[in-house]
């Protein structure tokens, strides 16, 4: 097949994935009318404590309220990014796509806190900004697949990440317990823009020697802990350790071979 007949029969098969797509709302929209009609929302506050790996950089813990709200295909709040339109969804499958903010980097604006390393490797270090970022999602039964694509044109990274999610006791009311299992993938693009090592900030004085990064791959597990009093009422409880691919651990940024988070929400939920 030449390369001709390879575009055209791409540029062919639109029509027909555009049509599903449009099809699909239709169908989907009818079965969820009910929910169409109304917000879910998700309110609550709680406590967060993140172990990020930079050389010399302690605990950070910080109180957080949240909103999350959904109606028919829109989804907005932290938990979706900043803002999603589910194009395909059902009792069992959900995809989405939109806008989500995505700052992985040293002086974090996700992480609320002045108090930055002491370590002199980060002596006049310059580190990113946070990105804006296309973000898809995939969820099947159990299965959940992110892809988000820098739109800000600071790393130009993509990141994947894969989870599968464990039920292993309780369900409806009381106590619940469940695990995450899954991989994060990051490209040469952004690992290079967190942890990489050039130009101005070179300094072999403070070991910041050049280093080049490649893609990383990062396994992580969750484990989750919740009880649910009612339909409005629940406490929710996550630990989430993440191993670092060898070629973030080897920057003279870094000095953990981990990143862990703990975090323990009180949420209500309720329609509008």
């Amino acid at each position: 097949m030449t390369k001709h007949e390879i575009l055209r029969n791409s540029l062919f098969s639109y029509p027909f994935i555009l049509a599903y797509c449009f099809a699909s709302l239709f169908i989907n929209g009818a079965q969820a009318k009910e929910q169409t009609d109304k917000w879910q929302m998700d309110v609550g506050a709680g406590q967060l404590a993140i172990d990020t790996p930079w050389h010399g950089y302690d605990i950070q813990t910080m109180s957080l309220p949240y909103f999350n709200a959904r109606k028919g295909a829109w989804r907005i709040g932290p938990k979706y990014g900043l803002v999603q339109y589910a194009f395909l969804y059902g009792a069992e499958f959900e995809a989405t796509m939109g806008l989500s903010f995505r700052d992985e980097t040293y002086d974090s604006s996700l992480i609320f806190s002045d108090e930055l390393s002491d370590d002199e490797v980060f002596t006049n270090y310059k580190d990113g900004k946070g990105e804006l970022t296309f973000r898809t999602q995939l969820q099947y039964k159990q299965l959940f697949l992110r892809l988000a694509q820098d739109i800000s044109n600071h790393s130009e990274g993509l990141t994947l990440l894969a989870r599968y999610h464990l039920p292993i006791y309780g369900k409806g009311l009381g106590l619940q317990l469940s695990a995450d299992l899954g991989l994060y993938w990051q490209d040469e693009k952004y690992t290079q823009y967190l942890y990489g090592i050039s130009e101005k900030n070179i300094a072999p004085e403070y070991g910041r020697y050049v280093y080049q990064t490649r893609s990383a791959i990062n396994p992580f597990t969750a484990l989750n802990l919740a009880y649910i009093f009612n339909e409005h009422w629940s406490i929710q409880a996550t630990y989430r350790i993440e191993t670092l691919d060898s070629t973030i651990k080897k920057s003279p940024l870094v000095g953990d071979s981990a990143k862990q988070q703990l975090a323990v929400f009180v949420n209500y939920r309720f329609e509008k």
